[in-house]
């Protein structure tokens, strides 16, 4: 808890808050079943091309930091491509590689 005091009728805080944080959800493999029928497939798709998004070239940065989008693989016939997440690196260098969740209509 914080040590608070009141000054000019406004208080004021002068310790440290102490919070609780919870890690942030995560999507794992073992949480996606795999129905034996229905209209979406649900899987992984890893991913080794990448489109620079930012970095810190020609910054005050301290360290190099990039940020990556996933590029659609040729492979990969797809009506609609909707990365929903980026890739951050502690280097100016693509990443060799990265996963994604992908669904696939199978109406299309």
């Amino acid at each position: 808890a914080a040590a608070s005091s009141v000054l000019g009728g406004v208080s004021v805080l002068t310790g440290p808050l102490t919070t609780s944080r919870l890690p942030p959800p995560t999507l794992r493999e073992a949480d996606c079943h795999q129905l034996t029928a229905g209209r979406f497939r649900l899987a992984w798709q890893s991913f080794s091309h990448f489109r620079p998004v930012w970095n810190t070239a020609g910054t005050l940065a301290e360290r190099p930091i990039s940020i990556w989008a996933p590029r659609v693989p040729p492979s990969i016939r797809s009506s609609a491509f909707i990365p929903l997440g980026h890739i951050a690196c502690a280097t100016l260098k693509s990443p060799r590689q990265g996963k994604a969740f992908e669904v696939v209509d199978g109406d299309r």
